[in-house]
């Protein structure tokens, strides 16, 4: 199982995966008011997270390399 981390108010991380969260609500809120697939198209994200009574709204945080081209 892998361990959930929040390393900022918009940031967690779970083994080597970072997302980036758009918003949280109550699992009980959740369940009263339109389900999770609902609730994932209003805050327009990939993945949801839950730890214990929250649900954490998010989108993969993707780790680029790049190579900065100077100009002569």
């Amino acid at each position: 199982m892998r361990q959930f981390v929040e390393n900022s108010t918009r940031i967690i991380q779970m083994g080597d995966d970072m997302y980036y969260v758009k918003g949280q609500q109550s699992v009980q809120a959740i369940e009263t008011q339109g389900g999770v697939e609902y609730w994932k198209k209003c805050w327009n994200v990939i993945h949801v997270l839950r730890n214990g009574n929250t649900f954490y709204f998010c989108d993969p945080i993707i780790i680029a390399e790049y190579e900065t081209i100077h100009r002569q």
